[in-house]
């Protein structure tokens, strides 16, 4: 029997996979937002020659301590929980937030998309291939991202913290932490979100960074950011 645990290194790890494959699951659009009582679309394709078996749900995203997690969603499901495509076929699935009651604040998930395994006998093959799309429920007139940053150095390591005091999630990448004379990369692409009212943290290894003022760079969907930090040391 097949047996894993969910989580944002496993499912990174997944998505990888899925990427690598010649032909597999794609699935469109990379980001879905909505708003009380809408409902969110996901296009799923089978590129294979062979029917796949797909799951879907929906995993609340967490922030907490500096560090993310999902777990299971009650508040919206996604119809059909499970389909069987045939090859090259396109699928819509759907994810539904329940009530009408309106979005007081931002609500963030994941639609989980799972090719359940299909073990030809005799390989030992039963590996399961996973896609987790962003699904973002607004409240009207939501204040935008609000970022600070702090950053601390300790036993040749550097943690660098975002806190979001806005009402908005903000997606950060290509961030880099110069002393002026040596650069940490800590992403070259999405380093992910800071969900609204929420901490996030990232460690790197930091034994190049001299003493004195650190100067952070980076993008977000707010705009480019580039502030001064003082660290801890």
């Amino acid at each position: 029997m097949m047996r894993w645990r969910l989580s944002v290194a496993a499912l990174s790890a997944f998505a990888l996979i899925g990427q690598a494959r010649a032909a597999g699951l794609s699935v469109t659009p990379i980001l879905l937002e909505g708003s009380s009582g809408a409902t969110a679309s996901l296009t799923v394709r089978n590129g294979s020659n062979v029917p796949v078996n797909v799951e879907a749900k929906v995993m609340v995203m967490e922030q907490d301590g500096g560090r993310e997690r999902l777990v299971p969603a009650s508040r919206v499901v996604v119809s059909p929980p499970v389909a069987q495509l045939k090859p090259r076929q396109d699928y819509v699935f759907r994810a539904v937030r329940l009530g009408h009651d309106p979005v007081s604040a931002e609500e963030a998930y994941r639609v989980v998309v799972t090719e359940l395994p299909n073990p030809v006998a005799g390989t030992g093959v039963n590996v399961a291939l996973a896609h987790a799309v962003p699904l973002f429920f607004e409240p009207r007139n939501a204040k935008p991202a609000a970022l600070s940053w702090h950053a601390s150095v300790s036993r040749g390591r550097v943690t660098l913290t975002a806190t979001n005091e806005g009402g908005r999630r903000a997606r950060i990448s290509n961030v880099k932490l110069s002393d002026g004379r040596s650069t940490i990369d800590f992403e070259r692409g999405s380093l992910g979100y800071v969900l609204a009212d929420a901490t996030m943290s990232w460690v790197r290894p930091a034994k190049s960074l001299g003493a004195g003022p650190l100067r952070l760079t980076a993008e977000s969907d707010g705009g480019p950011i580039d502030v001064r930090i003082d660290p801890d040391r």
